[in-house]
């Protein structure tokens, strides 16, 4: 009796994923599904301008654009940091033009940066201890070391954020 209700629940079992798996009893492959709905969008660009000109485009890390969102551990940054003086001013431009609300911080990077990957570095988690900076009057830290300028931005067709890894000497 214990052996034919073995039987039974295995066969239930085999029977429940063959249809989960869209597995017909002719051994047909799984159906091809397509899912509809927002596609992910690329986001805004964002570059980074140095008092020497030299500009430094950022991808859109965590964002909703389009109607659809994409959400990242932590930052996304450039893989080489782009040398500050301190105290130097950058300033920040945005494809979509000037963010309606505008959050910006320093964050100091401890130790080596993570691997970079074809990204970029994929911060796992942002570094503590950060610093609220001025959208309207960017500076860079007055001490010597490597941060991240994490950016987050909304505009009427969404919101993104965006990060640069920089090394102030």
């Amino acid at each position: 009796m214990l052996v034919a209700a073995g039987a039974v629940i295995a066969a239930s079992a085999l029977v429940l994923t063959a249809a989960a798996l869209g597995i017909g009893r002719d051994g047909d492959s799984p159906a091809t599904s397509t899912v509809s709905g927002p596609s992910i969008q690329p986001g805004p660009a964002a570059t980074l301008a140095t008092a020497s000109g030299a500009k430094h485009a950022a991808s859109a890390g965590t964002r909703c654009w389009g109607g659809a969102c994409i959400d990242y551990i932590g930052p996304v940054t450039n893989v080489e940091p782009i040398s500050l003086r301190p105290g130097e001013r950058v300033t920040l431009a945005f494809e979509p033009g000037t963010p309606k609300q505008h959050t910006l911080q320093w964050l100091p990077v401890p130790g080596e940066a993570p691997h970079p990957g074809p990204d970029g570095i994929a911060w796992s988690m942002p570094p503590t201890g950060g610093v609220a900076a001025d959208p309207a009057n960017i500076t860079a830290p007055p001490a010597t070391g490597s941060y991240l300028l994490v950016s987050f931005a909304w505009w009427d067709r969404g919101d993104a954020s965006h990060a640069w890894y920089v090394s102030v000497r």
